[in-house]
């Protein structure tokens, strides 16, 4: 897993919670890496699996909702490092169509060791999409944050359900009319 994503959710832990929670995260759960990321580096990501469990058990936060705030958090920074991913979409619908398409392909041309989850998207209108996510890592509460995320970014309002399976999530979003 990229360094970033590991930088990021320490820089997430802080706004949330400050940096003492980082430093205790830091300090309590073993790591090969001994608590030394670069955004550049590479990974396992197990380990953020397991910062991500203890973070959800020492704060009381369900492991769900760490994992969909740190995605929403992780929109933000997309947007930020990557606005070009946004501008060239006119709504969320074009957006969440276009991960797998286009942004996952230009991730890859800048990081082509990035080990990337899969979206398939098909639309059922102009306001529902469904989205499968696809990952080794079961990280789906992650993507429903990024997605909820997307929503904010592009000041549209829908509902976002989910359901999973061994092998996939199935996201179903419904803007608002």
């Amino acid at each position: 897993m990229k360094g970033v994503v590991f930088t990021e959710f320490f820089e997430w832990v802080e706004q949330e919670s400050g940096y003492e929670w980082v430093d205790r995260l830091l300090r309590e759960v073993p790591s090969q890496s001994h608590g030394a990321y670069t955004a550049i580096g590479n990974y396992p990501h197990t380990e953020l699996v397991e910062f991500v469990l203890h973070y959800s058990a020492a704060s009381a936060r369900p492991v769900d909702l760490v994992l969909k705030g740190f995605g929403a958090h992780m929109l933000g920074v997309f947007a930020r490092f990557y606005p070009q991913f946004f501008d060239r979409c006119p709504n969320v619908m074009a957006f969440l169509e276009s991960v797998d398409d286009y942004i996952h392909i230009e991730v890859l041309k800048l990081y082509p060791d990035a080990q990337l989850p899969r979206f398939e998207t098909t639309k059922i209108s102009n306001r529902s999409l469904e989205m499968v996510y696809r990952s080794d890592r079961g990280m789906a509460s992650l993507a429903f944050g990024l997605i909820e995320e997307a929503l904010r970014h592009y000041g549209q309002q829908g509902t976002i359900g989910s359901v999973s399976f061994d092998d996939r999530t199935v996201f179903s979003i419904e803007l608002n009319s």
